[in-house]
Parts: C-alpha cells; structure tokens; sequence
C-alpha cells in the first residue's frame, strides 16, 4: 500500500495532512529534536505453574481474602489480555473459587 501524502509503501497506517509542505517546514524546522536513546529492560519471569486452578483456589481461600468475601456479594472480575499466558483457565479459576465462597463473580473487560 503506497501512502497517499509521502508516496512512500507502508504496511501501517500512514496519516497525510493537507498543508503545504513549506507550511509544515516554517512550523517544524525550529524546533529542536530531543536527544534520544534506546531504552531497555528484562521483566523476570517466574516458573510457570505446574496447576494453575489449584494456585487460585489456594490464593482466594486464603484467611485474608477469604474473609472479604461474603455469600451473594457480587464481584467484579476486571480482564485484560495483555501479556498473560493462560487467561482463560486463570479466570475460570478465579470464578470457581469465588463462586464455591458463595459470591456471585462477573467479567468486566479491562482494555486499554
């Protein structure tokens, strides 16, 4: 896909503006660019478990979370997708083991 303000081929979006180009290089020419550098950083991973369900169970009925929660409460479950490996079986868990402490769990998308 060619873009239509540059020409130039782009796989993603390309934005063309209709302002002249002398326009845009009065605008944009004094302005300095920042210095930039390349940034990075390792996130440690920990082993994966070997049963998940068993891990959230265990969690949620421990003492301390378990007594928050009381019969017909309802919670909300927020759910975002980024980066967690096993979603789903995750939030089934969490569902089951607060449905078996008597709540009453609901899904709220938790995007962006």
């Amino acid at each position: 896909m060619l873009c239509r303000g540059c020409g130039r081929n782009v796989e993603n979006m390309c934005i063309a503006f209709d302002i002249p180009e002398v326009v845009l290089h009065e605008l944009l020419d004094p302005v300095a660019m920042p210095q930039m550098a390349r940034v990075g950083y390792l996130l440690p991973t920990p082993a994966p478990l070997d049963d998940t369900a068993s891990v959230v169970h265990e969690q949620v009925h421990r003492a301390d979370v378990a007594g928050l929660v009381r019969p017909g409460q309802r919670i909300a479950i927020g759910v975002g997708s980024r980066g967690i490996a096993h979603l789903s079986e995750i939030v089934a868990a969490l569902v089951h083991a607060l449905r078996s402490l008597g709540a009453a769990p609901f899904v709220v998308p938790a995007m962006g």
